[in-house]
């Protein structure tokens, strides 16, 4: 009973101190502290550093270091450095720019947090909120209805993402065991159910307000940059020849990481020349 009442007040508590703006991983590590000392009745205080540093690098059964905990938080920084990459280099913007090429009528209100929810990173509804709300205004949409949107669509992905850090954590060896395409497959009703929940009240939210009539200026260069994010799941394949789907992931967002830096320059030089091009017949 102890435990149970240490656990509900661990929860309270994170709440509290991420509302308060206390760092994310502080709250969860504090949290998890409360939890360890409701906890004492079953075991002894040693077990509560023990328990840490097994859960981080060593582990004292097998007398060796483990590195599955680092490479699963380097994991997720390299996400999270991918995802900032991409909005303050502007990509995500020229992205959903040409993806208006082919949604109208108010898919973008979808598809802007479901670009966005592509890369799984904590608080990241922020980023795609300020377009949603720029968006919605065409559409004249209350703000809790822009608000729903930008939540529901972002987390459509998660179900069947692998490289989202839900995905991976109940998929580890550690947590479940089960094999990540199985999951996947048995999340696909659910995926589907949800994009169609979704677009249903997204047609009610749009409906009884005309789409603006602004011209829908065709631009697919923009389309290169949905490569970084779904690049990754290339690399899944090599789990078969005994890399462990942590790794996998990892050298499938360095690779996205070098992907964008090229496409970035790829696209700067393009620009360059064609300027000077357009300058020489000026």
């Amino acid at each position: 009973m102890l435990n149970l009442i240490g656990v509900i007040l661990a929860f309270i508590v994170i709440i509290i101190l991420i509302r308060k703006k206390l760092n994310f991983g502080l709250s969860l590590f504090l949290g998890s502290l409360i939890v360890g000392i409701f906890s004492l009745q079953v075991i002894s205080p040693i077990d509560i550093p023990k328990a840490i540093i097994e859960a981080s690098f060593y582990s004292f059964e097998k007398q060796q270091i483990m590195t599955d905990t680092l490479e699963l938080a380097l994991l997720m920084t390299l996400i999270f450095v991918l995802a900032k990459s991409m909005q303050e280099t502007g990509a995500i913007t020229k992205l959903i720019d040409s993806l208006r090429t082919f949604f109208s009528k108010g898919g973008t209100l979808g598809v802007i947090p479901a670009v966005y929810g592509l890369m799984p990173v904590p608080g990241g509804a922020l980023f795609s909120a300020p377009l949603v709300d720029k968006e919605g205004d065409k559409y004249k949409l209350q703000k809790d209805q822009k608000n729903f949107l930008n939540i529901w669509f972002r987390h459509v992905w998660f179900p069947i993402y692998p490289i989202s850090s839900a995905m991976i954590l109940i998929c580890s060896i550690k947590f479940s065991g089960i094999p990540i395409q199985m999951l996947i497959l048995a999340d696909l009703p659910a995926f589907i159910g949800v994009i169609l929940i979704g677009f249903i009240y997204l047609k009610r939210f749009t409906r009884e307000t005309p789409p603006p009539r602004v011209t829908i200026v065709k631009n697919y260069r923009g389309l290169v940059y949905i490569f970084p994010p779904i690049v990754p799941l290339l690399f899944y394949p090599l789990k078969y020849i005994g890399l462990s789907e942590t790794r996998c992931f990892l050298i499938g967002v360095s690779f996205s990481l070098l992907l964008l830096y090229f496409l970035i320059h790829l696209e700067s030089g393009i620009c360059n020349l064609w300027d000077y091009d357009t300058e020489r017949d000026d």
